[in-house]
C-alpha cells in the first residue's frame, strides 16, 4: 500500500472515529440532560407534603404518551387509601395504588430485590396498571424497599416491545426508587404525627384543638354562604357515679361505647369530637334545626340501646344534648364561640329537666 492510500486510509479511519466520537458525545449531553431533569423531579418528590404532590411530578414530568408510571403500595391498615381519597386528586387515585397486601410482587422480585423486567400476566398487568394495561408490550418492575422488606413498587409500562428489556441500565430508576420509598414515608410520618396531635387517644375521635380549628372554619363558612350551621353538645348522664362504681376502666370503656354509637350517624362532613371529660361536640354543616333535631334524638336513642361491657358486667348509659343553631339571620352570634355557648345552655337546660333529653337554644 502506497503512501497516499495509507493517508487516505488513516483519513477514513479518523472520519469514522469523530462520528463515533460525536455520537457519544451527543449520547453523554443527552445523559446529563436527563441526569438533571431527574434530580430535578428528585428534589421535588422529597419536597412533596402529600401523595397528590408525588403523584404531579410522575404525571407531570416523567411520564409520557408511550409510557405508563405507576405506584403500588403495600398498604394493610388502609391508611393510604384514606389519605388519597381524601386529597381527591384524579392523578394521585390513578397513579397512586394502595393494596392491602403486596403478594402479587413477591414472587416477582429476588431476595436481593433485583429489579423485573418479566412481563406480568394479563391479571396482574391490570392490577399494575390499571385502565392501560392492554397497551402494554414491556415492562420494568423495581421494587420499593424500606428495612429490608418490600413495601411496594414503581411501575414502568411502555407500548414499545424492546422500551424494557434485560441489560438496560437502571441506576437512574432505581436511585428514584430508592428517593420515592424515603418521600412516601415522610409524608405517611408527617400525616400520623398530625393525627396524633388532633386526635382523642381514648376515643379515636377529633379532640377539642381539631374541634375549635373546624369550628372557626364552618362558622365562616355558613356566614359566607348564608346556610345554616348547627352544634350539638353531648354530655354522659351521672358519669360519676359510673366512674365510682366501675372505676376508671368501666368509665373509659363507656366513653368509647358512646364515642363509636355516635361515629356511626355522622355523615362524613360533619365534625365530631372529644370536647374534654364526659363531654362530646357534634358540628352539622348546613343542617337546618328539624334534622338536626332529628340527629340529635338519633344519638340520644342510640347510646341508650348499646350495651357497655366492663369488669364482666353489662351497663347501659344515656346522654343529655343541647342544641344550639347558627342561620342567616342569627344576629346574636358574631363569633363561633358563641354557637358553643348556647350548645351549652341549652345542655344545661337538658340536665336540669331530667336529663337523656334533647333541649334547644332560645329561638329555634
Amino acid at each position: 500500500m502506497g503512501d497516499s492510500e495509507s493517508i487516505e486510509a488513516l483519513v477514513a479511519e479518523n472520519q469514522k472515529l469523530r462520528g463515533q466520537l460525536d455520537v457519544l458525545i451527543q449520547q453523554a449531553r443527552e445523559n446529563e440532560k436527563i441526569s438533571q431533569r431527574m434530580q430535578a423531579s428528585e428534589l421535588r418528590i422529597l419536597s412533596a407534603d402529600t401523595f397528590s404532590d408525588v403523584a404531579s411530578v410522575i404525571v407531570d414530568e416523567l411520564q409520557r404518551d408511550d409510557l405508563i408510571i405507576t405506584l403500588v403500595l403495600s398498604d394493610p391498615e388502609f391508611e393510604v387509601a384514606r389519605m388519597i381519597e381524601s386529597e381527591s386528586g384524579v392523578e394521585c387515585q390513578s397513579t397512586i395504588l394502595p393494596y392491602p397486601s403486596v403478594e402479587l410482587l413477591q414472587h416477582r422480585f429476588s431476595s436481593s430485590f433485583e429489579p423485573c423486567f418479566d412481563l406480568p400476566d394479563e391479571t396482574q398487568r391490570a392490577l399494575l396498571f390499571p385502565g392501560c394495561d392492554e397497551d402494554l408490550v414491556s415492562t420494568l418492575l423495581m421494587p420499593l424497599v424500606r428495612d429490608g422488606e418490600l413495601v411496594g413498587s414503581l411501575n414502568f409500562g411502555s407500548k414499545q416491545p424492546d422500551h424494557y428489556r434485560q441489560g438496560v441500565g437502571t441506576d437512574l430508576i432505581q436511585r428514584l426508587s430508592a428517593i420515592i420509598t424515603v418521600a412516601l414515608q415522610q409524608i405517611l410520618n408527617r400525616a400520623r404525627l398530625r393525627h396524633a396531635g388532633l386526635t382523642d387517644p381514648l376515643t379515636q375521635l377529633n379532640n377539642r384543638r381539631f374541634f375549635e380549628q373546624r369550628l372557626v372554619e364552618e362558622f365562616d363558612r355558613a356566614r359566607r354562604t348564608r346556610r345554616p350551621l348547627c352544634c350539638l353538645m353531648i354530655d354522659v348522664d351521672h358519669f360519676k357515679s359510673i366512674n365510682d362504681e366501675y372505676g376508671h376502666q368501666g368509665g373509659d370503656a363507656v366513653l368509647q361505647t358512646v364515642a363509636r354509637t355516635m361515629d356511626r350517624f355522622m355523615r362524613s362532613s360533619d365534625v365530631l369530637a372529644r370536647y374534654g371529660g364526659e363531654e362530646f361536640v357534634v358540628l352539622l354543616p348546613e343542617t337546618p334545626a328539624r334534622i338536626a333535631k332529628e340527629v340529635a334524638q338519633r344519638l340520644r336513642s342510640g347510646i341508650e340501646k348499646e350495651p357497655t361491657k366492663t369488669g364482666g358486667k353489662s351497663l347501659t348509659v344515656t346522654v343529655s344534648i343541647g342544641l344550639s343553631l347558627y342561620g342567616p339571620d342569627s344576629r346574636d352570634q358574631e363569633n363561633p364561640r358563641t354557637l358553643v355557648a348556647y350548645a351549652d345552655q341549652a345542655l344545661y337546660k337538658a340536665k336540669q329537666n331530667g336529663r337523656n333529653r334533647v333541649e334547644t337554644a332560645p329561638g329555634i
